[in-house]
């Protein structure tokens, strides 16, 4: 395999899925903490000739990549951009059409007529 393809299939393990993607940090956190984690590991067992619980360094390792999942779940919860480059769908305004009320045009016209009536015998 070439140092292209090498490079080529890295990009893809560290990239977002789809065409284009771009570089995920939490995916290069996340590989860098398994790699940190795989040496830890075979270092005790070197040592101690036996194979040490993994739980710990498995969600250790694991860390980042799951906190920028979340972050981008909470943002797509909130309706918040996940980046400057995605627009987000703005809601329509929808106008309502004003439907009559009777008895608040009987209550207008009653204060109207009230108005009126106080006017002319002020003058």
């Amino acid at each position: 395999m070439s140092f292209a393809g090498i490079k080529h299939a890295l990009y893809e393990i560290l990239s977002e899925p789809g065409p284009g993607g771009t570089l995920s940090w939490g995916r290069c956190a996340a590989s860098l903490s398994l790699l940190a984690g795989i040496f830890w590991v075979s270092k005790v067992v070197l040592r101690t000739h036996a194979i040490p619980d993994l739980g710990g360094v498995s969600l250790w390792a694991t860390a980042p990549y799951t906190a920028n999942k979340i972050s981008t779940a909470a943002q797509a919860f909130s309706n918040a951009p996940v980046n400057a480059t995605t627009p987000q769908p703005q809601p329509a305004l929808v106008q309502q059409p004003v439907q009559p009320n009777p008895a608040a045009q009987a209550a207008q016209a009653a204060a109207l007529a009230a108005a009126q009536a106080a006017n002319q015998q002020h003058q």
